[in-house]
């Protein structure tokens, strides 16, 4: 069973809402469809995560379905919502969109869609997330 852990220090970026527009091919002028994020600070966080994750790649990547495990972890502002969890942006779901396309450049699996199962959460503490995946073919 392969089984990669490893921590990411930054502060979580979201993949933010996807927009499309039409603009022009520069090949051919033809009208295409430009996909974009709005969030302009995911690239950078996302680029950081892959380059960790490279260090950690297997040989190829995995090819059958994936366990993701996720740990977000949150500056503590001074005066919090709650005191154990931030209950605050950002959401867990957009933080985790960008991971997984992150791990997919990475070549830690071909894609994301081999995320079968996930358990993913966010905390207060060192600004970062701790990532673990895991081959589900040994489970």
């Amino acid at each position: 069973m392969v089984e990669i852990k490893f921590f990411v220090p930054g502060i979580p970026q979201t993949k933010g809402s996807t927009r499309g527009f039409v603009g022009r091919s520069k090949k051919t002028g033809k009208p295409v469809a430009i996909i974009t994020n709005d969030n302009p600070k995911n690239k950078p966080w996302a680029r950081q995560v892959a380059m960790e994750a490279r260090k950690y790649a297997p040989a190829q990547p995995m090819a059958g379905p994936v366990y993701l495990e996720l740990a977000f972890f949150l500056k503590r502002p001074q005066r919090p919502k709650h005191p154990v969890y931030p209950i605050t942006k950002p959401d867990l779901d957009k933080t985790t969109r960008s991971i997984k396309d992150a791990l997919k450049d990475a070549r830690i699996y071909r894609d994301d869609s081999q995320v079968c199962a996930m358990h993913w959460r966010k905390f207060y503490g060192i600004p970062g997330v701790s990532i673990a995946v895991k081959d589900m073919e040994g489970l």
